[in-house]
């Protein structure tokens, strides 16, 4: 593990978090991949995995000071930052995905995984999702090219804690609402380096929470051309 795959992940972890290794004690998984039709493929897949220090975002206890008399000088320390704790988590998940090829230049793909967490000393395996899935759909004809995705994510679970809160408030569960998100593309090859595009991201406008305290943007839409070099 490593402060930059942490940040990727979540661009909100504090730099006080503990660096630890995760250890992978199993993975083991078994599926069946084909086809119903020449035209409908399938994957099917169930795991089990067993890892020990496996790390799971929390967010950080937060002080404000008001009661205690401490003044928060740091900046990551208001609720709006994310600390790391690792667990021995066991997660027992199964995966499937239907394909289905409608003419030559139009596909069209559903997918959805259901996960089971056992955690050995934490209270949930936090910010986690049981259920996600997802609608996809590409098309590609001649100088056209257009998309589209759709996905949700389930309810996952954080941590609140605060020196503020009295023993009868605290700490506190949160529960994450699970979102649906829609988003979609459509591209034109003007010449063999010229071509222009336009995207719309978030297309049903909720500004749900992906974490907590950090509500998504709603309805984007960006439009632009790009240029291939011939170098």
């Amino acid at each position: 593990n490593s402060y930059y795959e942490y940040a990727q992940e979540n661009p909100y972890v504090s730099p006080t978090i503990n660096m630890m290794p995760t250890d992978q004690k199993y993975n083991g998984f078994a599926g069946l991949k084909g086809r119903f039709l020449p035209n409908v493929g399938y994957n099917i897949k169930g795991s089990y995995i067993k890892e020990n220090n496996k790390y799971l975002y929390r967010s950080n206890s937060y002080n404000t000071g008001s009661d205690s008399g401490i003044v928060n000088d740091e900046g990551y320390a208001f609720g709006n930052s994310f600390e790391v704790v690792y667990d021995d988590v066991t997660t027992i998940s199964v995966f499937g995905e239907i394909n289905v090829d409608l003419t030559r230049d139009f596909t069209l793909g559903i997918n959805g995984q259901f996960s089971d967490y056992s955690t050995d000393d934490e209270a949930e395996a936090w910010n986690l999702p049981t259920i996600k899935g997802s609608l996809f759909g590409n098309y590609s004809k001649g100088k056209w090219s257009a998309g589209v995705n759709a996905f949700y994510i389930g309810e996952r679970k954080d941590y609140i804690n605060s020196p503020n809160l009295l023993p009868s408030e605290g700490p506190i569960v949160r529960n994450l609402d699970g979102y649906f998100d829609l988003n979609a593309n459509i591209g034109y090859d003007i010449t063999e380096q010229w071509s222009a595009f336009i995207k719309a991201n978030n297309i049903t406008g909720s500004q749900y929470d992906r974490l907590v305290n950090y509500p998504v943007q709603g309805f984007q839409i960006l439009a632009g051309a790009a240029y291939k070099f011939d170098l």
